[in-house]
């Protein structure tokens, strides 16, 4: 991990995937600090709380992840701390994962562990107790994973295994954006964490964008201080990344039609950049300018559990002053800077145009 005091989490899926639910981290501080603290506190009150270091016997270990309640959804598991709402599975033999893995997300493994409990939670205990006929499912991984079970990565940025590349991404818009403001992901940063290869190869093309980052996290929507607008910046990050994945006439070459311009001018472009939009969830004709004044936010709230890391600071006017803001870069400094430089160069702008107009009646 990255920062030593804090782990990968493991919690649930809503459905199986090969790698999934890994979106949470938890302050662990090695098991002695606040948590371990709270634990002892209060397990006097609550038996459960007393199994909150169970598993450690996994730890580190490869198996299976299962949800314990609904349909018993499954993803595989890396070794990480794991939350109460999942139980794990690990093989004695790691050679057999490939085959427990395949009845897991089968359809039969929850036929097979319901008919033992029906409880709308499923204790870890059950899965002990669910029949595996080996043999059987290791012909089924042979003819599913000939080459074994794929190396973790991921293309959702919800996820620690997201390698940071917009193009390769679930959400283009989204992650070109907050590369723009300067975020990168944990796969980028913790040498440490197990990837694919592709994965491994995608974030090492992610120094190419770091031209793009913002210094100070500090993203105008409209143009201030001489900045240029935002929607303008994110187009430009598009075209070197988004850009180069669509090749229509299958030359290998970058078409020129694509981001000619931030009003989509030229036709491959503005075929591409509605794409976009309306793959975010925007009406056709809705333009960049327009999403991230009205829709980004929302959207970025949701994609990312409620928890915003890019914010969209405005006052309430659709022609007042709006920024976005990476809220990991917005110490006293960046808030100052933010207050007193960008939004009092927009005040005088706005005051010095007031004043222009006044004099032109």
């Amino acid at each position: 991990m990255l920062f030593p005091d804090w782990e990968y989490l493991q919690s649930t899926v809503a459905e199986s995937v090969l790698y999934g639910g890994k979106s949470n981290v938890v302050l662990w501080e090695r098991g002695s600090g606040a948590l371990y603290g709270y634990a002892e506190k209060v397990k006097h009150l609550n038996t459960a709380v007393q199994r909150w270091r169970t598993g450690q016997e996994v730890w580190g270990k490869k198996g299976i992840v299962v949800s314990c309640m609904g349909d018993l959804e499954c993803t595989l598991f890396l070794g990480d701390r794991y939350d109460n709402n999942v139980g794990v599975i690990c093989p004695n033999d790691e050679s057999h994962l490939s085959a427990i893995w395949s009845f897991c997300s089968s359809s039969e493994f929850q036929r097979a562990t319901r008919r033992i409990d029906q409880k709308m939670n499923v204790t870890a205990a059950t899965f002990a107790k669910v029949p595996f006929d080996l043999a059987h499912w290791q012909q089924v991984a042979a003819e599913s994973y000939p080459n074994g079970l794929p190396e973790p990565e991921s293309d959702d940025p919800t996820q620690w295994l997201f390698h940071g590349r917009p193009e390769q991404s679930t959400s283009p818009l989204q992650v070109a954006l907050a590369r723009m403001l300067g975020y990168r992901w944990p796969a980028e940063l913790d040498t440490s964490m197990r990837l694919s290869q592709r994965a491994r190869d995608l974030v090492a093309r992610c120094d190419e964008l770091l031209a793009f980052a913002d210094v100070d996290g500090l993203v105008p929507i409209s143009s201030v201080r001489g900045e240029r607008p935002a929607a303008e910046r994110l187009l430009e990050l598009l075209r070197v990344t988004v850009g180069q994945a669509f090749q229509p006439d299958g030359s290998g070459a970058m078409p020129h039609a694509i981001y000619t311009g931030a009003d989509g001018n030229s036709t491959g472009g503005q075929v591409r950049l509605e794409s976009l939009t309306y793959a975010a969830g925007c009406k056709p004709g809705t333009t960049l300018d327009d999403w991230l004044r009205n829709q980004f936010f929302e959207q970025h709230c949701k994609l990312f559990h409620q928890r915003p890391f890019i914010w969209h600071i405005w006052d309430g006017r659709k022609d007042g002053f709006s920024c976005l803001v990476n809220y990991h870069k917005l110490n006293h400094k960046a808030l100052e800077n933010l207050t007193y430089s960008y939004l009092g160069d927009w005040i005088a702008a706005q005051a010095a145009e007031a004043k222009l107009q006044e004099g032109g009646r």
